[in-house]
């Protein structure tokens, strides 16, 4: 679990090579040991077959979807997060082991905690990200375990102590993260510790000196301590959020505005998809079709990995019916859970605990849906196999020989099916320093369907046509159809100038996409407005040289962004004065293009296609160093402007069809 936290399954190691192989081998690994597989999550007669439901509703909606590639290894360990819980549980089944196991799991979230708060004090950081990578992935994982880390606090010994320590740190990093919805799930945390309390749920049991059993003799936790507790951890989350909860309704808060655009590119991703979703893993392939981006809100050039809710990503996803499955499956799993805590036992504190992390990684995962990070997952599957483990004793029974075999047979599948792809990884990664086509070709080769290699492949050979595939194979990714449109462009190719409009389209506030479209074809009728929506976008492109030739086309443009009342007032001003002629003649050159990876905080290859990132420049620009420079420092994006509405910052339009059109036309064979 900490090697997946801290180093395999985070944000930037789960992109590495022995990142991802490590995360597979682990999940592997856990499938090969489970023992139950008709009804691994104990939902009892009628509803145990609710999560292998749900799995064959992915397989479907993979099979259904535009782009399978994305989400082929996620349904290959889908059996695997499946079959977990079941074996968590079955480790907690001993009660000398889980004394341990528990003990284990309070140091793991102590040390992530205290690494994200160390980290966030000695980095100067806004807030505490490491070493998960971004300050939701940390709350949501801190809160999902949070409630198992706390059960050692029933008994006696240094493991209390630890708890203790573990509860703390993790409160402390789950506020200064500032994170809503990890904040919301820390009350959840916080208000069941106030109930169990009170109810006098948590009372440890006193153990005798080296006996390891119980004595008999019940040593109660003071409730009111523990209601002051709980209720402390509530009013700081409070007092810390409140702030962001009253911009938020006001209306100032720059994150909650960005992620409304997010939400209604997720319903617009809904109604176009509604029954099967864009199929599994597709959101970061496929949701820039549907997105909005707003000026001064989304930045240029944003990449959206993931909806920021998981329900809106399961249904733009899977459907609404796999929605429905997966909220089945949840909820049929808490009430299963409820019925065996209500019966007693010895073990029932686990299954509170275990519900109640359930419940916290439920709320908190209303503001991420980054599951492709492993340690997400697999800490949801130790919550539920903690839960689980609070029903009756399931002591595993001795292994049968069909088991092995089972498992021999699933290990096996999995790693021929897998191991072209891993492989495939590797040699991307050797070609990232060194720039070595051939180990490139090679994991193109290898895993012929994953567009990132094909696209860096095509680029570095000027392959047209290879770039074009390998963007049709991923989909609607902005950066894959600017450098097959630059190609297509340059090359003249007869889907040129269409890749070119459907860049701009996919994010209209880059400049990339309407330049490319108008040196396509600068004596179009539609050359001036494309013109100002480059200008706009980019002031510096006033510099380029392919104006020296043009000069009326550029008066054109200046014309556009003067009568365009949907931009600031004051930069369609100085945008008149400075916009006014190109580079002078002999000026030295310089040049300008969409930075592919430049900037680890928006890297195509690691949000969209989780692969170490490499970066390029597509679709340079030639421009006079001095104008470009002076038009810089007097004239920023208009895209940065939140009162720059959309007149000229608007998705192309196709004749005939809009941007579908344009998609559609793409997708068919030259």
């Amino acid at each position: 679990m900490l090697l997946l936290a801290s180093v395999a399954g985070n944000l930037e190691g789960g992109a590495t090579a022995w990142g991802s192989t490590t995360a597979l081998v682990a999940f592997g690994l856990l499938a090969a040991s489970a023992r139950e597989w008709a009804d691994p999550w104990h939902l009892g007669r009628g509803c145990g077959w609710l999560p292998w439901g749900l799995m064959a509703w992915v397989a479907v909606a993979l099979s259904a979807s535009g782009v399978p590639r994305a989400g082929l290894v996620g349904l290959a360990v889908l059996p695997a997060f499946v079959l977990a819980p079941g074996v968590f549980a079955r480790w907690l089944a001993s009660e000398k082991r889980r004394r341990w196991e528990l003990v284990g799991l309070s140091a793991v979230v102590f040390v992530v905690a205290a690494w994200s708060m160390a980290a966030f004090v000695l980095e100067v950081s806004p807030r505490p990200a490491r070493p998960l990578g971004h300050h939701n992935l940390l709350a949501t994982f801190l809160v999902t375990l949070l409630p198992v880390a706390l059960l050692p606090l029933r008994q006696p010994g240094w493991g209390r102590w630890l708890a203790g320590a573990a509860g703390l740190a993790a409160g402390a990093a789950v506020v200064a993260s500032k994170s809503l919805s990890g904040g919301l799930a820390l009350g959840v945390v916080g208000l069941s510790w106030v109930a169990a309390g009170s109810a006098g749920y948590l009372e440890g049991v006193h153990f005798s000196r080296g006996s390891g059993r119980p004595s008999g003799r019940p040593k109660a936790l003071r409730r009111a301590w523990i209601a002051i507790a709980g209720g402390l951890v509530v009013v700081l989350g409070a007092v810390v959020l409140g702030p962001r909860i009253g911009a938020i309704l006001g209306g100032d808060d720059l994150s909650a505005l960005a992620r409304r655009a997010y939400a209604e590119a997720g319903f617009r991703g809904i109604a176009a998809a509604p029954v099967l979703g864009h199929g599994p893993g597709s959101t970061p392939w496929t949701i820039a079709e549907f997105l909005r981006p707003v000026p001064g809100v989304t930045p240029p050039g944003e990449i959206l990995g993931e909806l920021h809710a998981w329900p809106l990503a399961v249904a733009y996803e899977l459907g609404l019916g796999g929605l429905g499955f997966a909220v089945l499956a949840l909820v049929g799993f808490g009430l299963r859970r409820v019925r065996e805590i209500r019966r007693g036992g010895d073990s029932w504190p686990l299954g509170v605990a275990g519900l109640t992390g359930l419940a916290a990684a439920v709320v908190a995962g209303l503001g991420t849906a980054e599951w492709r990070v492993t340690a997400l997952p697999l800490a949801l599957a130790v919550t539920m196999g903690v839960a689980l483990a609070g029903g009756r004793p399931r002591e595993a029974a001795p292994t049968t020989r069909w088991q092995v075999v089972r498992s021999v047979v699933l290990l096996t599948v999995l790693t021929l099916f897998l191991l072209p792809k891993q492989r495939a990884h590797f040699l991307y990664e050797r070609a990232v320093p060194t720039g070595d086509l051939v180990a490139l070709a090679e994991a193109h080769r290898l895993d012929p369907d994953f567009p990132l290699y094909g696209a860096r492949l095509a680029w570095a050979r000027a392959d047209a046509e290879g770039a074009r595939a390998a963007a049709v194979a991923g989909g609607a990714v902005a950066s894959l159809w600017a450098g097959a449109a630059d190609l297509g462009v340059t090359q003249g190719a007869a889907w040129g100038r269409e890749a070119a409009l459907w860049t701009a389209a996919l994010d209209p506030l880059l400049p990339v996409g309407p330049w490319l479209a108008l040196t396509s074809a600068p004596a179009a009728p539609d050359a001036p407005r494309l013109a100002a929506h480059a200008l706009a976008a980019d002031p510096r492109l006033g510099g380029a040289f392919f104006w020296q030739e043009r000069p009326e086309l550029l008066a054109s443009a200046v014309a556009v962004l003067e009568a365009d009342p949907g931009i600031d007032p004051g930069w369609r001003q100085v945008a008149v004065q400075e916009l006014v002629m190109g580079p002078r003649v002999g000026e030295p050159g310089a040049r300008l293009g969409l930075g592919f990876d430049d900037d680890p905080a928006r890297s195509v290859a690691l949000v969209v296609f989780r692969r170490r990132p490499w970066a390029v420049l597509l679709a340079p620009v030639r421009v006079g160093a001095e104008t470009a420079g002076r038009l810089s420092a007097r004239l920023p994006s208009a895209a940065r402007f939140a009162t720059s509405s959309s007149q000229v910052l608007v998705r192309p339009q196709r004749a005939g069809g809009g941007p579908q059109g344009l998609w559609k036309t793409l997708r068919k064979t030259p």
